[in-house]
């Protein structure tokens, strides 16, 4: 009976888990604006060039920002849209982006395409005051 019991709960416990479907990646990374890390921020990756998949976002606190794998984009071409911002009134989490950047007002927002790949990536944006709003990154 516990055999049974075993076999029951390793049969139906990865069932619980929801997932889209899609294979989706980890991608994780910095934001520098004039040489200093972005202290509170948006970024999203949207799919770009008629790829597909869902759009995906989180905060950038202190200058670094995580999507992990269950929340991440799906591999391509992606439109980065980045949002730097007024301190928030009391410090956001990467738990809650979208209220962080309701309590504070935008400074300055860019954008850029880049590749996301298979498996973990790992991108280091700096943006310059002089520079244009559609700017270049490191990616690694």
């Amino acid at each position: 009976m516990h055999r049974f019991l075993w076999i029951a709960v390793l049969v139906l416990v990865p069932g619980c888990h929801r997932s889209d479907g899609l294979p989706r990646v980890e991608v994780r990374g910095k934001v520098a604006y004039d040489g200093t890390p972005v202290k509170h921020g948006m970024i999203v990756f949207r799919p770009a060039n008629k790829s597909k998949g869902p759009a995906a976002g989180t905060a950038v606190i202190d200058g670094e920002f995580l999507l992990t794998v269950d929340k991440g984009p799906t591999p391509g071409p992606h439109q980065v849209e980045l949002k730097i911002v007024d301190s928030p009134e009391k410090p956001g989490t990467m738990k809650e982006p979208a209220q962080a950047l309701q309590r504070a007002g935008q400074l300055k927002s860019f954008s850029q395409q880049v590749e996301i790949t298979s498996g973990p990536n790992e991108f280091n944006f700096s943006f310059a005051a002089t520079q244009p709003p559609t700017a270049k990154s490191s990616a690694k």
